[in-house]
């Protein structure tokens, strides 16, 4: 069963203290949203929809707390005019806790390229005062210093970084990692990322510093989940600080796949590192420093579509699909492609893939499509059968249901139960559905739908399509 997917085009609170929570920077939710074409040609541009920066640095010197910054397609790179690094939250008179930065377009369009940038700093780093970051739907290439792409952490006080999720997003070809969080770090989300070819390492995560951790019950280090690294020095380097590492895809390092790198020169530094449920594959060694597999990791050919092509899609009888640990962080939602994550899907096994790809029966073929209110119409391709809506979220959770796996905001779900709509012999229906009374936070935001589709072997739960509303 295939469906085709329509994607349509398209602030201030107080800086966390010691012993807050993080989620207390969300108290004010007030936020400014901020648009940057790199084929804007205003110089003066006010960073409206209709008037965008035409570098992301614009939107980097005003972005303020709660912010969201959308990047249209294209390169950004210093011949386009970006001056790196761009070291968020790092200006006292300027905090950007909560920033948000969405290329709209995903990695394969908008790209970030260094331009052989050296400096330790990366071409983004996150520091204290952007506590709470978010950046998805990006391509990072073209570092050449010794960290990362994107740097988190450090030795330093007031460099600290926490709470920050970085997910969606290629690095590649850097002469360093794709991420490192050298130095403090605490509450790190890393998943739903492609790493491929990076010299030193795809990510270096670390923790050896005694840094105060201000955001109250937020644990060092952090989660890498469902992420695929091919090609890389290491893998994944692990140097101290408490991380969860799972359903990752880690093949043809040329080092390491898994690494410890040890604690010598930091005798403060402590770490707790839980494995599981990884593919290793054709790495030089694939678990070094010391460090076992952990349950349920395979160490088998992961079947990739065309590794040659850069398409790291599992194919059919991948021994990673439904093979992942369950269940998933709440924010690990949707895989590379935004399909959702844990769908019962045609085996009937209620469990998430290896790696950043969840295969499932959805595909993304661009189609003619309509965005408009309060009336979105897309296309649904498949053999013939009987289709029921049976729901839709704004959210990232997750809800099992009877039927299988719902992707829910319980704040703002919907159930939608209507008779079925029969799928004609030829495959192809039209199907519209109303957006009227959704909220305005849809706004830059996956709306995932799912369905219950009827044939001769009976009903199952599928994804219906994946759509990321854009302003």
């Amino acid at each position: 069963m295939r469906f085709l997917i329509v994607v349509l085009v398209c602030a201030v609170c107080v800086p966390v203290l010691p012993g807050q929570s993080c989620a207390s920077v969300n108290a004010n939710p007030a936020r400014t949203d901020w648009f940057v074409d790199v084929a804007a040609t205003n110089p003066s541009a006010t960073g409206t929809k209709s008037d965008p920066f035409p570098t992301i640095g614009s939107a980097f010197s005003i972005a303020d707390d709660n912010d969201r910054v959308f990047v249209a397609p294209g390169i950004y790179d210093p011949a386009a005019g970006e001056t790196y690094p761009y070291q968020w939250g790092a200006n006292a008179a300027l905090s950007q806790l909560n920033i948000e930065l969405i290329g709209t377009a995903g990695a394969a369009s908008t790209i970030v390229d260094g331009g052989g940038t050296f400096s330790g700093f990366g071409i983004m780093r996150f520091r204290l005062l952007a506590a709470g970051a978010k950046v998805r739907g990006f391509t990072f290439r073209g570092y050449n210093g010794t960290l990362g792409a994107i740097r988190l952490g450090s030795i330093s006080a007031n460099f600290e970084a926490y709470d920050v999720e970085i997910s969606h997003c290629v690095f590649e070809g850097s002469i360093g990692s794709g991420v490192a969080t050298f130095g403090a770090s605490a509450g790190l989300k890393i998943h739903d990322n492609v790493f491929v070819n990076n010299f030193d390492n795809g990510i270096w995560c670390s923790d050896i510093t005694a840094n105060v951790n201000p955001c109250a019950g937020v644990v060092s280090g952090g989660e890498v989940y469902n992420n695929t690294f091919v090609g890389n020095g290491n893998g994944i380097r692990l140097q101290g600080g408490t991380w969860a590492v799972f359903n990752n895809v880690i093949v043809n390092s040329n080092v390491n796949g898994i690494f410890d790198f040890g604690l010598a020169g930091f005798p403060a530094a402590t770490s707790n590192y839980t494995l599981g449920n990884n593919c290793v594959f054709g790495n030089t060694t694939d678990y070094g420093g010391g460090l076992v597999a952990g349950a349920n990791s395979i160490s088998v050919d992961p079947m990739f579509v065309n590794p040659g092509l850069n398409d790291f899609h599992l194919m059919p009888g991948s021994p990673c699909i439904d093979a992942g640990t369950s269940p998933l962080p709440s924010y690990v939602a949707s895989d590379m492609d935004h399909d959702p994550r844990q769908l019962a899907g045609s085996s009937g096994v209620q469990a998430p893939d290896m790696g950043a790809d969840e295969v499932n029966d959805v595909s993304h073929v661009a189609t003619s499509a309509s965005l408009g209110f309060p009336v979105v119409s897309y296309d649904v391709i498949g053999p013939p059968g009987d289709l029921v809506q049976r729901g839709y979220s704004l959210g990232q959770g997750n809800l099992l249901l009877a039927e299988g796996n719902l992707l829910v905001d319980l704040a703002s779900l919907t159930i939608i139960d209507s008779a079925p709509v029969p799928i004609p012999a030829s495959g192809t229906l039209i199907l519209p559905i109303s957006l009227v009374g959704l909220p305005p936070s849809i706004i830059g935001t996956p709306f995932y739908s799912q369905a219950i589709v009827f044939g001769a072997s009976g009903g199952r739960l599928t994804n219906a399509w994946t759509t990321i509303i854009c302003p």
